[in-house]
């Protein structure tokens, strides 16, 4: 029955296409014709995009419009019959906004074939942004001293990046951004983030709306970043760069070999090529960009332990070990001894002549006197553990430095453009990225072999067709599939010989480095999501452009993890428990649903322009829960199978968002926005379907359940913003917004029938508020000079940072009190300001810096793990950082260059700490543990321990490379 119904939603809502859906992929181009000698509109001229198939005749009052042009920089050419023609060049069009390009023509006797050209102005206000937006060009891009869009983001007014490094726009969660590629939502259906990287080369345009968005725009509630990718053109261009680098800082002790310099420790291959298929005569154009990328990382660990290292394990337990077949050269332990002279060192024999050869010294023999005591010294006793003769002290490592966060990716594109005819244009675009790395574990700083690798493996493949049923109207069907396998594991293969008992690891004492040992972790995740959109665009006269949509979505989820147990419980035979009867084993396949459609009427009047919309969205989970949250048999040992335990199935979520935007332009320089919206968004779905055999663990608050009925989360958002030109190359925006979030995503607890058995179950019930002003300063590039500062005031409050706040609050013994009011979230950042300032001669040379400052992130003050003050009532340090980029461009041709190009990132090596200790506010030192056992054998000095390089930002890094294009 109830794949039926999901099936019948299906097939009506692909019944319904035809009438449904858009996404923003173009812009449009309008404007007036006037006669230059009597200001008259002039009917029936002819306005074509050079270079496409584009173009609009003008109507009785002079007016035009041209829809559906990609975003990029464009010659407009307008011609009429006794009139001379006229170009306007460098007409910059934006996805979902409108350029205006007006003509005057002037009268002509004879057509020479001659045309007059004029640069277009490039407006500084936007008239028709109802909301925020940042808009970034792909020439911008290229200027900028960025790796990743990431980078480009981070630069933009709203965004805050959290300690950990996730973005967040406008105070939300990280994962309340949608990522859209060439108008499809390619977010990471478990965790949130984009799922396909689209490297700097290959974006045409990236857009980040960070206010009311439109109504086309769903999943969200803080944010849509929009990226348009390169497609290719009517002529051969290309593109190919390499770099080396290194880290190259003075803080050598927090970062490990950072003094050892290697200018191939990071090397990157990046190429781009486009233009027309040979034999196709233009109708066909292809984009294609490849880049590697490869870094040892800058954080270093020491091999002083091998992995088969036992150090910390008592007595009876290295006995066990001894009498394993794990002892056959894999272990090397710490062997005990009779310390017979009480000096904590191990003495060997001293040399002696054995005169008799009988093996043993006699009376009379000479020996060496080491320690000077005047008489011989014996060997002391010790435990020959595996056998070899020599008494081993469980360090068997080389000391030597190995990278502990390596990072290594291929990433590949390519779009084919096949123009049928002059109304129907079909595309292909195939994304591809593969990626290895790792993450550092302090702990492991001496152990760095034990540390799993990660491996993701994503593809994107992209149809779409576009057909122009008129000027005034289009449609565009487009069909995307994007997969994602992501592992996690040191081994591949779990019954590895080289994977070792457990207790080498569990056995290390507090405040110290682990001494052997390795991570038995495996984690497998996989997603195939398919979507499947018709989407049609009218302009139904000058003044309304009209827009219907709907999309289908379906997720092939699946998700496995689990830990490899050797111990002497299962006669040191590698062992994987069952999902049914271990909470370290889960494992599941989900089929979430996802349908949506809407309306959308963007209106430009003279005096306003108003976007008006509304959404509808539905979303099945194809998940249960479980009928009574309290049933002892939640308690895996207390049912023979899953099937025991009662479960109902979760109910569809529907919603309906309204949206509105209104701006007014009150002078011919400036114009004012108001825009109102409600935004729902289903929570990543990891927490809809985690702990999916729903096993709790006896005991307080020792398991968390998944919940695959969560109802959506909520926001309202309220915003108000100011767009004015100053000068002629300066401009301004202020825009002061209000965010009401209900329903967030938080967790409750429940107490079982057994009594004094407690779990937590996510659910939506947390709530917080975001009110902030954000202010940027544009400066046009006139002579030299171009740039622009982006400053945010911002403050936001919630009830909870983490879904598990409260799960985490009542492990504490004694519990702790969960916030029942609001206070700053993890990311909460009140002051931060950002500025990039760009110094360059087309064709020549060119430097950009860019610097960012924000106040501390707040946290909570602790001393000895209990909570002293109200949950992050204080405050991290500061921090600023500046990046550096230059080239100097060597023209070989007319189109053909070779440019040498140098970036510099965190260009004065500052220490940003991310991390604080708790009791002390300071990543630098902390109160506690106040015993430092560094004295002893094997053990690591406090200051060794407390001192973290992944609580700091990255140090410097150093980029020379060289690019060549054509």
């Amino acid at each position: 029955m109830r794949v039926q119904r999901a099936i019948g939603v299906v097939l009506v809502t692909l019944l319904l296409l035809p009438v449904l859906s858009w996404a923003a992929t173009t812009g449009k181009i309008s404007g007036v014709v006037r006669d230059a000698g009597t200001n008259e509109p002039l009917p029936g001229v002819n306005i074509v995009v050079e270079g496409t198939m584009m173009g609009a005749s003008t109507s009785l009052d002079g007016t035009y419009y041209i829809i559906n042009i990609p975003p990029g920089v464009f010659r407009l050419k307008a011609t009429m019959m006794g009139y001379q023609s006229t170009i306007k060049t460098d007409v910059l069009v934006k996805v979902d906004l409108t350029t205006h390009v007006n003509f005057s023509l002037g009268e002509t006797i004879l057509d020479l074939g001659e045309s007059v050209e004029i640069v277009a102005d490039r407006p500084i206000v936007q008239k028709d942004l109802t909301s925020g937006r940042a808009i970034v060009t792909a020439e911008e891009i290229k200027e900028m001293p960025v790796e990743s869009f990431q980078g480009v983001l981070q630069m933009k007014a709203g965004v805050t990046t959290g300690s950990d490094g996730a973005m967040h726009i406008r105070g939300g969660r990280s994962n309340e951004v949608s990522y859209m590629i060439d108008g499809i939502a390619m977010s990471n259906p478990f965790s949130g983030g984009v799922v396909v990287q689209v490297e700097n080369t290959g974006i045409q345009e990236l857009q980040v709306v960070s206010g009311t968005f439109n109504a086309e725009y769903g999943q969200a509630m803080s944010g849509v970043v929009n990226i348009v990718t390169k497609e290719g053109g009517s002529k051969y261009h290309g593109n190919l760069a390499m770099y080396m680098a290194d880290r190259i800082s003075t803080h050598d002790d927090i970062y490990v070999n950072i003094d050892d310099i290697n200018v191939l420790s990071q090397y990157n291959f990046d190429a781009s090529i486009d233009g027309p298929v040979p034999g196709t005569k233009g109708k066909v154009t292809f984009f294609a960009s490849a880049r590697y990328f490869n870094e040892d990382g800058y954080y270093y660990g020491i091999r002083e332990h091998n992995m088969g290292d036992v150090l910390y394990v008592d007595p009876a337990s290295a006995a066990n070990l001894a009498n394993s077949p794990y002892n056959d050269g894999r272990l090397f332990f710490l062997e005990p001894f009779e310390d017979d002279n009480a000096n904590g060192v191990f003495d060997v024999a001293e040399p002696f002549d054995d005169l008799n050869g009988n093996g043993v010294y006699d009376a009379g023999e000479s020996f060496e006197d080491v320690d000077g005591n005047s008489y011989y010294n014996e060997a002391e006793t010790y435990s020959d553990y595996n056998g070899n003769g020599f008494k081993d002290n469980g360090i068997s490592g080389d000391s030597s430095y190995v990278p502990m966060n390596p990072y290594k990716r291929l990433s590949a594109q390519a779009k084919l453009t096949y123009r049928v005819t002059p109304n129907i244009t079909l595309r292909y675009n195939l994304l591809y990225n593969d990626s290895e790395s790792k993450y550092y574990s302090h702990f492991s700083k001496y152990v760095p072999d034990g540390i799993p690798t990660r491996y993701d493996n994503t593809v994107t493949h992209k149809v779409d067709l576009t057909h122009q049923l008129s000027r005034s109207t289009f449609y565009e069907l487009k069909v995307a599939m994007y997969e994602d396998d992501y592992q996690r594991y040191l081994y591949k293969d779990w019954q590895d010989p080289r994977y070792l008992p457990n207790i080498l690891r569990s056995s290390t004492p507090g405040s110290e480095f682990y001494g052997g040992g390795q991570d038995r972790r495996h984690f497998y995740r996989n997603s195939v999501t398919t979507v499947a959109r018709f989407d049609l665009t009218s302009q139904v006269n000058n003044s309304h452009q009209v827009k219907l949509g709907g999309e289908a979505r379906y997720h092939d989820m699946h998700q496995h993890g689990y830990s490899v147990s050797i111990s002497e419980t299962n006669n040191w035979v590698p062992t994987i428990y069952t999902p049914a009867t271990s909470t370290s084993n889960d494992m599941y396949d989900r089929f979430p649903i996802e349908l949506s459609a809407y309306f959308q009427d963007k209106i430009e009047l003279k005096d306003m322009i108003v976007n008006i919309g509304i959404r509808y969205d539905y979303f099945d989970s194809q998940g249960q829960v479980v009928k009574d949250p309290k049933d002892t048999k939640l308690i895996a040992g207390n049912r023979e199978s899953l099937a025991d335990l009662e479960r109902v199935d979760a109910t569809p979520k529907q919603n309906i968002s309204p949206r509105r935007g209104i701006a007014y332009p009150i002078t011919e320089r400036g114009t004012i926005h108001f825009s109102y919206g409600h935004f729902f968004q289903i929570p990543p779905f990891s927490y809809l379907y985690s702990n999916p055999e729903f096993e709790v663990v006896s005991g307080r608050f020792n398991s968390v359940l998944g919940n695959a009925d969560l109802e959506p989360q909520q926001t309202v958002i309220y915003e108000i913003g100011l767009q004015q030109q100053l000068t002629n190359d300066l401009g301004v925006e202020a825009i002061m917004f209000y965010k009401d979030i209900r329903n967030w995503l938080g967790s409750e607890f429940y107490e079982l029938y057994s009594r004094g058995d407690y779990y937590s179950r996510y659910q939506t019930l947390d709530f917080g508020n975001v009110r902030g002003v954000t202010v940027t300063l544009e400066k046009r590039r006139t002579g030299y000079f171009s740039g622009a500062v982006d400053y945010t005031y911002s403050v936001a409050e919630g009830n909870s940072s983490d879904p598990l706040s409260s799960f985490y609050d009542n492990q504490t013994v004694p519990p702790q009190e969960t916030e029942a009011r609001v206070v700053p979230l993890d990311w909460d950042q009140t002051h931060s300001l950002n500025f990039t300032a760009t110094f360059s001669k087309p064709r020549d040379w060119g430097m950009s810096l860019q610097g960012r400052f924000g106040t501390g992130l707040p946290y909570t003050p602790t001393r000895d793990a209990l909570r002293i003050d109200a949950e992050n009532s204080e405050r991290k340090p500061s921090q600023m950082t500046f990046d550096l980029a230059a080239h100097k461009d060597f023209y070989l041709k007319k189109n053909h260059f070779l440019s040498f190009f140098l970036k510099v990132y965190n260009l004065f090596d500052t220490l940003n700490e991310n991390y604080v200790y708790s009791d002390t506010g300071r990543a630098t030192y902390a109160l506690y543990p106040s015993t430092d056992y560094g004295h002893l054998f094997g053990r690591h000095a406090l200051n060794d321990y407390l001192t973290r390089p992944n609580y700091y930002s990255a140090p410097r890094s150093v980029r020379m490379g060289v690019n060549f294009g054509f």
